[in-house]
């Protein structure tokens, strides 16, 4: 399993501008204290520095070694770094502090599943029902575990509840058609994915995914028709690849896109920032976004290096388009090329990620055009 959906709440704090300054309105703090300390590591979250939030957290746990709320934040960072074994522990902890934190279950579940164990996914998320019987998210998110276990049958009855407490929820409504088509249950499938579309047309995967059970039913008009509307919206859609779900807490900001390639290569981003950061680099955001999203240096370097991010699908080449290797041509400054692999971004705007390795990292990269492979030659009909 690869999804899920978290929510974070949080304790009131009331000296957020302290990280600024450490008068605000009477309110004198330590920048040291916890409350201060938790307060960046929220802001170091929704910057995307997820190991200065670790840090920050780390930092406020040492002053308040039993809170259980600062575990569970440091779990939802660890876990956006790709770091589940570290994300259980602090749940787990979370959990021995406040057993009744139903949202620690649920995102101890999640990483569970990142970890590919389900049953002890399903028994988490088991006991977040248990704890809040009218949490559609917990019903969704047991039944995406069943359906990674193979079991057809508990995975649609628990995405039948969630959509009853949640009738305008895309997700339940998708995932369901995907179980129904696994099962290949090709008419019911359909019809979810009808209604995942009526709640959002623009999600690509659902018109993707009903083209495909169009195609398996011989519907070749149909599914020819569904499938072009999805590669309008994503080029980089793929037939049959099912969105999974992630933890339960929404921590990107709002500029985030609704396009799942758009949060695949954010995060793409953030692992190659991090990675960057532990080989030594100062990293920064460059001013050529669209084409080179970082800016790094080393040492006393006067010189910046401009790296271009990727996010790779497993055993598939990197592709570019002319107009980025003109541009790249064209640059005076030196470049870095950082692949990242293993992506797992749910399409949902606002929701985590999870997932992400490098599996390529060239220091001196010249995109040499002699080393390109042409895969598609267009005539144009018109």
């Amino acid at each position: 399993m690869t999804r899920s959906h978290l929510s974070r709440k949080r304790p009131v704090l009331y000296c957020w501008s302290l990280l600024g300054a450490l008068l605000v309105s009477g309110c004198a703090e330590s920048p040291e204290s916890p409350e201060v300390l938790v307060a960046r590591g929220h802001l170091m979250e929704s910057r995307g520095k997820l190991a200065d939030a670790v840090d920050a957290y780390t930092r406020a746990l040492v002053r308040r070694p039993d809170d259980a709320t600062i575990y569970y934040d440091r779990g939802v960072a660890f876990g956006r770094l790709g770091r589940s074994g570290d994300a259980i522990a602090d749940y787990t902890r979370a959990i021995e502090l406040d057993p009744g934190m139903a949202r620690a279950y649920n995102n101890r579940a999640a990483a569970y599943a990142q970890e590919r164990h389900f049953d002890s996914a399903v028994a988490d998320f088991t006991k977040t029902i248990s704890l809040d019987s009218k949490s559609a998210l917990a019903y969704r998110n047991r039944g995406l575990a069943y359906h990674d276990l193979g079991q057809i049958a508990p995975s649609i009855e628990d995405y039948t509840v969630a959509i009853r407490l949640d009738p305008n929820d895309f997700e339940s409504r998708f995932e369901r058609g995907n179980v129904y088509l696994d099962a290949a249950d090709y008419q019911k499938a359909i019809a979810d994915y009808d209604q995942a579309i009526a709640l959002d047309s623009k999600r690509a995967s659902a018109w993707l995914n009903r083209g495909e059970a169009h195609r398996r039913l011989g519907h070749t008009k149909e599914s020819q028709a569904d499938i072009a509307e999805a590669r309008r919206l994503d080029p980089n859609q793929k037939p049959t690849e099912l969105a999974h779900a992630t933890p339960e807490k929404a921590l990107l900001p709002p500029s985030v896109t609704s396009s799942a390639a758009s949060l695949r290569q954010e995060r793409a981003v953030a692992v190659a920032a991090d990675f960057l950061k532990s080989r030594g680099y100062e990293v920064e955001k460059s001013a050529a976004a669209d084409l080179f999203p970082l800016a790094v240096r080393k040492g006393k370097a006067d010189q910046k290096t401009l790296v271009r991010v990727q996010s790779a699908a497993d055993g598939e080449p990197l592709r570019f388009t002319r107009d980025d290797l003109d541009q790249i041509a064209h640059r005076s400054e030196p470049t870095a090329l950082v692949v990242v692999g293993k992506i797992i971004a749910s399409d949902v705007p606002g929701q985590p990620f999870t997932g992400g390795t490098v599996i390529k990292f060239v220091e001196n990269w010249n995109a040499v055009r002699d080393k390109l492979v042409p895969v598609v030659f267009e005539f144009p009909l018109r």
